[in-house]
């Protein structure tokens, strides 16, 4: 056992001393390193827009409580018609980017 690993760790050291050689080891680490980075990425990049749809998913839904709640004031005649028009499109606005946020993220799969 010992043989075997001594004459591992003498390749080791010929292949770190041999300016060619450690060339090409540190362009495979990079290349490995690199490859390890940008599929980090690009999961990290699609949970943030999963999560960013989440969040604007979550402010349509209380914008859209808030346009029924203004509704039910402009029905009854207590308000005018603009608070409830602003809720509104606020929640669909929200919901617009929940929804394309998690296309997005969908389109990166």
């Amino acid at each position: 056992m010992a043989g075997v690993l001594g004459a591992g760790m003498g390749s080791a050291v010929r292949v770190l001393r041999s300016k060619d050689q450690s060339k090409r080891l540190f362009k495979g680490f990079l290349a490995g390193g690199s490859a390890f980075l940008k599929s980090v990425w690009k999961v990290a990049h699609m949970l943030f827009l999963e999560v960013t749809g989440f969040i604007f998913l979550c402010f349509a839904t209380i914008g859209g409580f808030a346009a029924v709640r203004e509704y039910k004031l402009y029905a009854t005649g207590k308000i005018g018609p603009g608070r409830t028009v602003v809720a509104a499109l606020f929640a669909l606005m929200f919901t617009y980017f929940g929804v394309t946020s998690f296309w997005r993220a969908r389109a990166k799969r």
